[in-house]
C-alpha cells in the first residue's frame, strides 16, 4: 500500500512530460511553422517501425500509405509516401520516453543526412507485444532541418490509446494521425 502514492506520482509525472511535448523535444519554432503550414505543408511519410521484441524490429509499409491518406483527409498537407526504411537501433526497455527520444534523434539525423525534398518528414513507431497488440504508439514529425515539429507518445496510461482498437499497425496509424490532426488543428 505504501507504493501506491509514489506510483501514482510517477504516472502523473510521465503524463506531464508527454503532454508538455514529450519531455521538451518539440522545437517551438518548428511547431509554430508546422501549424502555420497546415493544409499546404509537404510531408514525406515513412513506413512505421515496429518494435516487436526482436533486436532488428520490423517495418509496416502499409502504414505509410494509410498515414498519407489520413493526412489528406484531415487536410494537414500534401503527403508523399516514402518506401525507405529508416535504420533504427535500440531496444525497448522500461523507459518509453527514453526510447522515444532515441528514435527521434536517429530519425532527425537520417532526415538531415538524406533530405526527402519536403518541408516535413513523419514516421510512426509502434511498440508491440508478441501477439501484435500495441503497448505504445509514437509519432515523430521533423522539419527539413531535423527539428521536432510534433511529438506523440501514447501508452495504456492515456484514454485515447485505451479506447482505440490497437491490434494492428493500421489501428495504431489511425490513432496517431487522427490525434495529430486534433492537436494541430484544435477540436472542432
Amino acid at each position: 500500500m505504501k507504493r501506491a502514492f509514489p506510483l501514482k506520482m510517477g504516472l502523473a509525472v510521465m503524463i506531464a512530460l508527454v503532454t508538455a511535448g514529450c519531455g521538451g523535444v518539440v522545437d517551438s519554432q518548428a511547431e509554430a511553422k508546422l501549424k502555420g503550414d497546415l493544409g499546404k505543408a509537404t510531408i514525406a511519410v515513412y513506413p512505421a517501425f515496429l518494435r516487436n521484441g526482436s533486436a532488428s524490429g520490423a517495418y509496416d509499409d502499409g502504414s505509410a500509405a494509410l498515414a498519407a491518406e489520413l493526412i489528406t483527409q484531415h487536410k494537414l498537407g500534401v503527403a508523399t509516401i516514402r518506401e525507405e526504411h529508416i535504420p533504427l537501433s535500440g531496444t525497448p526497455g522500461s523507459n518509453q520516453l527514453a526510447l522515444y527520444k532515441e528514435t527521434l534523434k536517429q530519425f532527425a539525423a537520417h532526415v538531415r543526412a538524406h533530405p526527402p525534398g519536403t518541408q516535413y518528414a513523419l514516421m510512426p513507431e509502434f511498440l508491440l507485444d508478441r501477439n501484435g497488440k500495441a503497448l505504445g504508439v509514437h509519432l515523430h514529425v521533423v522539419d527539413a532541418e531535423g527539428r521536432c515539429a510534433y511529438a506523440l507518445l501514447f501508452n495504456s496510461h492515456h484514454e485515447p490509446f485505451n479506447k482505440a482498437k490497437l491490434d494492428t499497425p493500421a489501428g495504431c496509424t489511425k490513432l496517431a494521425i487522427d490525434t495529430m490532426a486534433l492537436d494541430l488543428k484544435g477540436k472542432p
